[in-house]
């Protein structure tokens, strides 16, 4: 009798591990891709990764644009490597661009800093970029922020700043 409570309490086990494995995971890191491809979202922070999110929105840009969405971002500090994954809907029309930029001293838009993807970026889309040690300093303190622009709203439709996620 006990070998039989011992293999249903194994076989219990064993379904539950089978079932954790097969769930998506929250906050998987991407695996690395040369351009957009199928990636996880970014991990929370541990010691050598810090993770961020902006929540985009046209009121972020002092824009009436019904239009929102969502990046997530993992920079490993060690290597310098940004990864994320951008989400995004009911924009006026297609983007044509989408931009990393440094918030200027005044909170402003600052200097362009590196392009999320590629002209005409879909959602979802996923890249990654090697950071100077300059732009992760900026990332870190809080100064960058994402747009995306459209035809109808050329200075961003939807935007926000990066924010560290503790």
């Amino acid at each position: 009798m006990p070998s039989r409570l011992f293999s249903t309490l194994a076989l219990a086990a064993l379904a539950l591990l089978l079932a954790a494995c097969t769930s998506t995971p929250p906050r998987r890191m991407p695996q690395p891709v040369v351009a957009g491809g199928p990636q996880g979202p970014a991990q929370p922070p541990d010691s050598g990764l810090a993770a961020f999110k902006a929540v985009l929105s046209g009121s972020q840009l002092a824009q009436a644009a019904p239009g929102s969405g969502e990046l997530v971002a993992a920079l490993d500090r060690d290597t310098g490597l940004l990864r994320w994954k951008i989400n995004f809907a009911g924009l006026s029309g297609p983007v044509r661009r989408a931009m990393f930029y440094r918030v200027a001293a005044d909170g402003k838009p600052g200097s362009e800093v590196l392009p999320v993807g590629g002209r005409h970026v879909t959602s979802p889309y996923e890249g990654r970029a090697s950071l100077t040690p300059a732009q992760q300093a900026d990332l870190l303190a809080g100064r960058w922020q994402v747009r995306l622009f459209t035809a109808r709203y050329p200075q961003g439709e939807i935007g926000g700043p990066l924010i560290e996620q503790q």
